[in-house]
């Protein structure tokens, strides 16, 4: 989601996949996604940069992140299925790290993940800034795959109001 109107709250619910909140102050506009590892593998987040180029006149490298909390690389197991698919869209495979114990199995790291294609798409690195808490870890925060169906969301929101 995204916008440059002012008053509107753009909220990303999750219990263990990556808020982002972006923000062009010169544009004054903001943007919010929700990253797992689905959106993620689709190049999700380099797909609203591109939006706000083009709806907004923004520039990748004056935009400004901030990566919510998640589930944690060593914490976040996935299957070979998920490797394919960030193949398959040409997607750097730096950020899946092999299972030591099992087989066809990685640990996926959603923020690197993320943070690379932002820097692909002409992010400054030093424009990301990171939360770095594991929701699985943390027990104050929530977790799907801790808790399973009894996990509650966490909300992350950003809005314009100048």
């Amino acid at each position: 989601m995204l916008t440059k109107q002012k008053g509107v709250l753009l909220i990303i619910k999750t219990a263990d996949c990556l808020p982002v909140l972006m923000v062009d102050r010169m544009q004054k506009a903001v943007a919010a996604v929700h990253c797992g590892w689905k959106s993620t593998s689709q190049g999700m987040i380099q797909k609203v940069v591109k939006s706000m180029e083009m709806h907004f006149g923004c520039e990748s490298s004056s935009l400004l992140i901030a990566m919510g909390p998640c589930i944690g690389r060593y914490c976040y197991e996935v299957g070979d299925d998920v490797r394919q698919e960030f193949e398959r869209n040409g997607l750097s495979l730096k950020p899946l790290h092999l299972h030591a114990s099992q087989r066809e199995k990685y640990f996926l790291d959603l923020k690197e993940a993320n943070g690379l294609q932002l820097v692909d798409v002409g992010v400054s690195e030093s424009n990301i800034l990171e939360v770095d808490l594991c929701t699985h870890c943390e027990d104050d925060l929530l977790s799907y795959r801790r808790d399973k169906k009894s996990s509650g969301r966490m909300l992350s929101f950003i809005g314009l109001s100048f």
